[in-house]
C-alpha cells in the first residue's frame, strides 16, 4: 500500500486502507472456493472433481500471510506464491472436472 501510494498508484488495497483490503483479500480467496465447491456439488460430483481442494493449504498460507507482514518485502515472495497457486488451483480444477 504504502509503495503504490508513493508511485501515485491508486489500487483497490491504497483506496480501501490496510484492514479492509486485508478482508477484501481473504473474500476474493472465499468466494473463488466458494463458487468452485458450489459448482462441483451442483454436478454428479466424483472424488477427482474435488481435486482442487488440495491447494487449499496454499490458499490458507497466502491469506494469513497478507493479514501478518507488513513490509512491501515480506509481502513480495507472496504474490509469486498466489500466482503459482492460482495456475495450480485452475489446473487440478480442471483436470478433476475432466477426468473425474
Amino acid at each position: 500500500i504504502k509503495s503504490d501510494q508513493l508511485s501515485g498508484k491508486y489500487s483497490i488495497p491504497v483506496r480501501l486502507g490496510r484492514r479492509r483490503a486485508i478482508l477484501y483479500h481473504w473474500a476474493i480467496l472465499a468466494t473463488g472456493l466458494l463458487c468452485a465447491i458450489l459448482y462441483v456439488m451442483l454436478q454428479t460430483p466424483a472424488a477427482l472433481h474435488w481435486l482442487f481442494l488440495i491447494t487449499l493449504p496454499l490458499l490458507f498460507l497466502n491469506g494469513r500471510a497478507v493479514s501478518t507482514k507488513e513490509k512491501p518485502a515480506e509481502l513480495d515472495p507472496y504474490l509469486k506464491q498466489m500466482a503459482l497457486t492460482t495456475l495450480l488451483f485452475v489446473l487440478t480444477f480442471g483436470l478433476g472436472q475432466v477426468f473425474g
